[in-house]
């Protein structure tokens, strides 16, 4: 009889709904507002026109961007370009507007950038390092 009383308490505690006066918690936490997003970052992307680019992206607290991107190979290119970015609705990914000859579009990380194909998904993981630009 005592273990019923004890189970059919220890139910009853379970049960109970938050204390009065608690709030609900949220993580309003993104790439955005949490991380120190600006600076320069740096790395080697594959291209499927040449060999490599070698791409060097300063993000500023105003949102514009400076890229400044090497095509490596048999025609060699340097595209230097300023311009502005946005992010997405949940604060993660930052699209380059009018970034020319690559896609655009980044998803911030930790001291990282990593390049997003163009339907707008991550790499698989076992290319994701071919893809990240990491900050200096």
């Amino acid at each position: 009889m005592l273990a019923v009383i004890f189970f059919a308490g220890l139910s009853l505690v379970g049960c109970r709904g938050k204390p009065d006066g608690a709030a609900d918690v949220t993580d309003d936490h993104t790439s955005e507002n949490a991380l120190d997003w600006t600076g320069r970052y740096k790395g080697t992307l594959p291209c499927e026109n040449c060999d490599r680019i070698e791409a060097d992206i300063e993000l500023r607290e105003n949102k514009t961007y400076q890229a400044r991107l090497v095509f490596a190979g048999e025609h060699p290119d340097t595209v230097i370009h300023e311009d502005s970015f946005e992010w997405d609705q949940a604060g993660s990914t930052i699209r380059l507007k009018k970034l020319p000859k690559i896609n655009n579009t980044f998803f911030v990380g930790e001291n990282q950038l990593v390049q997003l194909n163009k339907a707008g998904d991550r790499p698989a993981l076992e290319f994701v390092k071919e893809y990240t630009l990491t900050k200096q």
